[in-house]
């Protein structure tokens, strides 16, 4: 997801392993109607992954991956498949454009069936290229699920692992509750998923009883967090100030577009 993703992902490998070997599961279900020889499947079967290969995330998804298909591999030759599997692996940041991109010179190749992309924006801007051609998207973190990324929960040809963030928006509105939370100061990316996120827990903290206190939205392509750091500080020290520190908390929901950033410039 543009979404918070982080080194945290290197310290999940089985999740994303698993992640990959559902998605290479369905190749191998689909040759696998014609016993080990995969009916008429035979020689390189391949398989598209768009990954933003400059991220933590994305080098872990890309080797956990690679583990998977030699694995995987390793199975089909001792069935006596006639058939491998190959990973056509492409780089496209966390850019939608740059994913359509991808995934068009995959279809000229010929690859029907991709893992990735990760970031729902991403998703959503090659959900109507894929459907056009009957391209299988597998994507293993796109939760988006406000505004235009309603489309994402329609029958098409776009398969997400992870359920959407409605679900994840009411628990997180629950935990801050539970944990006594009654005042909130929000921190979000200002784009369509860092908005519906915070509106969506908003709503469900509401209900609760708790309060939503003026927040602190930062542009997408933000790298200088000084103002926004400050504004921060502020808040707390006057909700502290009039509800106790016990019961103010700060949600911070985001990630950043850049992978430096200064809280340093004055």
């Amino acid at each position: 997801m543009k979404r918070s993703l982080s080194a945290s992902w290197l310290k999940k490998p089985v999740a994303i392993a698993l992640v990959a070997l559902m998605c290479i599961s369905i190749i191998i279900s689909i040759g696998a109607v014609g016993g080990a020889n995969g009916g008429s499947l035979s020689g390189e079967v391949r398989i598209g992954v768009l990954l933003p290969l400059t991220h933590p995330s994305g080098i872990a998804s890309k080797a956990t991956i690679e583990l998977a298909v030699e694995e995987v591999n390793a199975l089909l030759e001792e069935a006596g498949a006639t058939w491998t599997l190959e990973i056509v692996v492409e780089d496209t940041g966390w850019d939608p454009a740059t994913a359509l991109e991808k995934l068009e010179e995959l279809n000229e190749e010929d690859v029907k069936f991709v893992i990735g992309p990760m970031a729902s924006p991403q998703v959503l801007n090659i959900k109507e290229y894929a459907d056009a051609n009957k391209i299988l998207v597998v994507s293993q973190s796109s939760t988006g699920f406000w505004g235009p990324f309603s489309e994402l929960l329609e029958e098409d040809f776009i398969f997400r692992f992870c359920p959407p963030d409605s679900i994840q928006c009411r628990a997180i509105a629950r935990l801050m509750y539970n944990d006594g939370k009654r005042y909130v100061i929000p921190v979000w990316i200002g784009e369509d998923w860092g908005d519906g996120m915070v509106i969506t827990v908003e709503e469900r903290f509401k209900e609760l009883g708790g309060t939503f206190l003026g927040g602190i939205r930062y542009a997408p392509d933000e790298v200088d967090f000084s103002d926004e750091a400050l504004a921060l500080r502020n808040a707390v020290m006057r909700a502290v100030a009039m509800y106790g520190a016990r019961r103010v908390g700060v949600l911070y929901i985001g990630g950043l577009a850049k992978s430096r950033l200064s809280l340093n410039k004055r």
